[in-house]
């Protein structure tokens, strides 16, 4: 059963994104097309990754970057804002999940279930 996973900037032990914390900038690092998050988005290798819905990308750790890329829903509106090639692209897309084989889990209450996803959109 393929379960969505959380990071969109990672797929298994693939990063798709390099930091360069004393420049203080993110890059997309693409080296295979099985990101669907990055695809979706049109997001190339070597873009600098700048804002996700109008928030800056903090690079002055790799963590921050990963952080930026949790917490997405599937089809949810995405502008992601790149420079590419020195200038600056608006990418606008709708958030395409990327997936890993899992065991998954299912709540039969869905009480549970509404307060599992509500303390994960927190």
């Amino acid at each position: 059963m393929k379960e969505p996973t959380p990071p969109a900037f990672i797929l298994g032990n693939t990063p798709y994104v390099a930091v360069d914390t004393v420049s203080k900038k993110a890059f997309a690092l693409i080296k295979d097309n099985n990101n669907n998050f990055m695809n979706a988005l049109g997001v190339k290798d070597g873009d600098e990754l700048l804002e996700m819905n109008g928030t800056p990308i903090d690079a002055s750790s790799p963590m921050n970057v990963l952080i930026a890329g949790y917490g997405l829903e599937e089809a949810e509106a995405m502008v992601m804002k790149v420079k590419r090639k020195g200038e600056i692209i608006e990418l606008k897309g709708k958030v395409k999940l990327n997936y890993v084989d899992g065991t998954g889990y299912k709540f039969t209450d869905q009480g549970k279930a509404l307060m599992k996803n509500a303390w994960l959109k927190n």
